[in-house]
């Protein structure tokens, strides 16, 4: 059959209801045989751009769409290997320029007996797919993101972004030193904004949080745009049956950036976190670690001597320390309290008056960049339009069925380009601009406070209307299909769909991942690219999509289009065209919908031609709207 029995399958459910993430197309493909089976074949592998006790990473490119990105390259730990838990913990004292005299050395690999040896060999066993399991479940501007997984008998490979401007302690020890103020707390701002969402939405930890971790795109080092790697320690945490958090045991990350209550192998895991990121901000200001040691039993004997004595001892060590603020002292001594208990959430932690500061200054340093660059406020203006318009096709795809099955392929479309095309660049940036200014809550997901925040400072045009709280409550609950709550990767994909979905090259891949590289899309086919989620595939069975539909490329662009197909009921267009449309200048289409809705209201409250006539006009994106003089 053709495209008819496929688009009118999927129409017969509401499309709000299907949930469909970049997540889902996010593969791990195991082949237990042939060494390097499917990765070369999908990538070509490029220069190394470092190796650790883990692994080697390769730059690497998608062969068919050309994207750039990175492949680690991790060996199965067998027996005898040289990996552990602290195996990739660099000697911080050999990197810091600013400061020779401190060694902690203790941080790499020490002899040990065998039987200690085997301990991390059994705690490295898993790591290479729990980091790639843990990272795909991440959900914020601040996270690496994974592409896919290839594992052969000997060595498993994940994808991930390219980080060409290395990591922070490279960043330090090379070009910088020590940061400025408002550089680091931008920087731990984001660093905690990133743990609050582990903590709070994912009651996970990361165990592992260092310099060597935070990556940078490129070396221009924007601060707030840096990135979490190795998440290959990550654990849930767990409560028991009286609701008490079940305390950690095992000795795990890296010894320098440990807590004390580590060492007595009983620790809090959302307080490791915390004090890890108290040591971070330390050798960020300063250039050197708070503790000293040659050997690792000297630096767990500082760890465990620590006191606010010794903190104020290792601040007097160097006079870096008299430029910086009483407030970031005290914010550094909070999360390095010696007790547990006196340590913030990383919640509270993100209201300390050190980087209430900073935000306060970013985001008047925003606002007057929104007043005085016509780019930026174009392409500020250009997401939230991007955000509306997709509000209303979704209502107007719910409340008409013959546009549902368009509705669902861009779902699954967009969900799909966001998670193997991806988003870069300066587009990438404005969306997570976007995105952090409207993030109140700082836990990495948007609620409608935040969603109102951004129409008042971005696109006020809906407020100002008289239906505007009525118009924002409707734009917001289509928008998040009812859940009341809208993820990164929910926001990016509303945001930049049309984007997306404009360019015929993407278009096509998109084609050839759903029909598995045949010459149509197939319920089978289509089951197949999203076999990782049991949900999704279970909608699409519920669709009732049968092996006897198919969709070709010139069908899938139709439906994507929302246009008549062949054999797809009627030969009118559905009421969700196509505008031109990219990030910076969809907003006209965007605010055509607006009006469009503000003009239904308008009829259905007042049903005269007098009224009519006053319609509000279709108006310039920037340009506040007018009204027509009334007829005489």
């Amino acid at each position: 059959m053709s495209s008819k029995s496929l688009s009118l399958e999927m129409s017969k459910q509401n499309p709000t209801s299907i949930s469909i993430q970049p997540q889902d197309f996010v593969r791990h493909h195991n082949s237990k045989d042939s060494t390097g089976a499917g990765v070369f074949d999908t990538y070509s592998v490029g220069r190394c751009l470092g190796s650790g006790g883990y692994g080697s990473v390769y730059s690497c490119r998608h062969n068919q769409t050309g994207v750039e990105r990175a492949m680690k390259v991790m060996t199965k730990n067998r027996s005898g290997s040289s990996s552990s838990v602290n195996g990739d913990n660099a000697d911080i004292s050999g990197r810091i320029a600013s400061n020779p005299k401190v060694d902690l050395s203790a941080s790499q690999d020490k002899p040990c007996g065998k039987k200690k040896q085997q301990q991390k060999q059994q705690q490295q066993q898993g790591r290479e797919i729990r980091e790639f399991h843990a990272a795909k479940k991440m959900d914020h501007p601040n996270c690496v993101s994974v592409y896919e997984c290839f594992e052969d008998s000997r060595n498993v490979y994940i994808v991930m972004d390219l980080f060409e401007g290395g990591d922070m302690l490279s960043a330090l020890t090379s070009n910088l030193g020590c940061l400025m103020e408002a550089n680091a707390a931008l920087l731990v701002n984001s660093i905690l904004s990133t743990v609050n969402y582990c903590h709070t939405h994912l009651n996970m930890v990361h165990l592992d949080l260092k310099l060597e971790n935070v990556m940078f795109e490129t070396d221009s080092y924007k601060f707030k745009d840096a990135k979490i790697i190795d998440w290959g320690l990550a654990k849930p945490v767990a409560i028991d049956a009286n609701g008490n958090l079940i305390r950690f045991r095992q000795v795990v990350g890296s010894t320098s950036y440990m807590c004390p209550e580590v060492f007595q192998a009983s620790y809090d895991p959302y307080k490791q976190d915390i004090w890890s990121i108290g040591v971070m901000t330390f050798i960020m200001m300063s250039g050197y670690p708070p503790f000293n040691g040659s050997t690792e039993h000297e630096v767990m004997t500082g760890v465990l001597m620590h006191s606010e004595q010794t903190m104020e001892q290792a601040m007097s060590a160097s006079p870096v320390w008299s430029t910086v603020s009483d407030e970031a002292k005290d914010f550094i001594m909070s999360l390095m309290a010696f007790d547990e208990k006196d340590r913030p959430t990383a919640a509270q932690a993100l209201q300390h008056p050190w980087l209430q500061g900073i935000r306060a200054n970013a985001s008047m340093a925003q606002d007057l960049a929104f007043q005085q660059d016509p780019m930026y406020r174009k392409a500020l203006q250009s997401v939230f339009g991007s955000l509306v318009r997709s509000s209303v096709v979704a209502k107007r795809a719910r409340e008409n069925g013959s546009s549902s099955s368009t509705l669902i392929w861009r779902k699954i479309t967009a969900a799909l380009l966001v998670s193997q095309y991806g988003i870069m660049g300066a587009t990438r940036e404005v969306l997570d601009d976007c995105f952090r200014a409207v993030d109140t809550n700082l836990d990495g997901v948007l609620t409608q406070d935040g969603f109102h925040r951004g129409l008042e400072r971005f696109y006020p045009h809906v407020l100002s209307r008289e239906s505007g709280q009525d118009l924002e409550d409707s734009l917001w609950k289509n928008m998040t299909q009812g859940k009341g709550t809208l993820t990164y990767t929910d926001f990016v994909m509303v945001a930049s769909t049309d984007y997306l979905l404009k360019d015929e090259n993407r278009l096509w891949f998109a084609f050839c991942v759903l029909s598995q590289g045949g010459d149509l899309i197939t319920p089978d086919s289509l089951q197949t690219a999203l076999n990782q989620q049991g949900t999704t595939r279970n909608v699409i069975c519920q669709e009732g999509l049968t092996g006897q539909s198919s969709v070709s490329f010139d069908d899938f662009k139709a439906l994507i289009a929302g246009t008549s197909v062949s054999g797809v009921t009627g030969t009118q267009k559905t009421s969700v065209d196509q505008p031109e449309a990219t990030p910076t200048n969809c907003m006209k289409a965007c605010f055509s919908w607006i009006e469009q809705y503000i003009r239904d209201a308008k009829r259905k409250r007042e049903d005269t031609a007098e009224q009519q006539a006053e319609e509000t006009p279709l108006v310039p994106p920037l340009t506040p709207p007018q009204k027509k003089p009334r007829n005489s």
